[in-house]
């Protein structure tokens, strides 16, 4: 697994073919759950429009795409494979169309909704996250101080109790050298 990945802080950008409206919205989603209340939302509050089509991909691995009505491949995947070339992730975009009264054909449907999605990506801020382990260790009131001055660990929660319990953050491919390093520091192995 990487220790990064990309996603977007959200926008809007609309595009206009053959008096069709197509405008695309973006949001930042960490679960299923979420992408689902925000689908729900925007069909309830664009429900003047013809399409709500939308794709969203997750860093767990799931990924959904759906026509809402459009020919079968010319909308949710187009949208999908937007979110797939700029390599994004926890990212739900919804397209939504406005019909003009003039059939577009399956081959400038499917291009309308790739530019729209493709635009409001090209012009919304990308965020770079990191991903880290949480690592917990029981410690000695004295192996938590040579912890504190070494500053060479980030920290992310502290437990005092009868023994100093420390949740650490570490990237996941840096595991392995989390523990060598603070075995070395502790004089024990982790």
């Amino acid at each position: 697994m990487k220790d990064e990945f990309n996603t977007i802080e959200g926008g809007i950008y609309s595009i206009e073919v053959k008096k069709s409206k197509f405008v695309s919205r973006g949001f930042n989603v960490s679960v299923e759950d979420d992408a689902k209340k925000i689908i729900k939302e925007t069909k309830k509050k664009y429900r003047d429009a013809k399409h709500n089509v939308y794709a969203f991909s997750l860093l767990c691995g799931i990924s959904r795409s759906s026509d809402d009505g459009e020919p079968s491949g010319t909308a949710g995947i187009q949208i999908l494979n937007v979110i797939n070339k700029f390599d994004l992730k926890n990212v739900l975009i919804i397209v939504t169309r406005y019909f003009g009264g003039i059939l577009l054909g399956t081959g400038n449907l499917a291009r309308a909704y790739f530019s729209c999605a493709h635009l409001m990506i090209e012009n919304t801020k990308i965020i770079k996250n990191q991903i880290y382990s949480e690592i917990e260790l029981e410690l000695s009131y004295k192996e938590y101080n040579k912890i504190l001055n070494s500053k060479n660990f980030l920290i992310k929660n502290v437990d005092f109790q009868k023994n100093v319990v420390v949740t650490f953050l570490v990237k996941k491919s840096e595991e392995s050298q989390f523990k060598n390093d603070l075995g070395n520091l502790l004089s024990r192995n982790v």
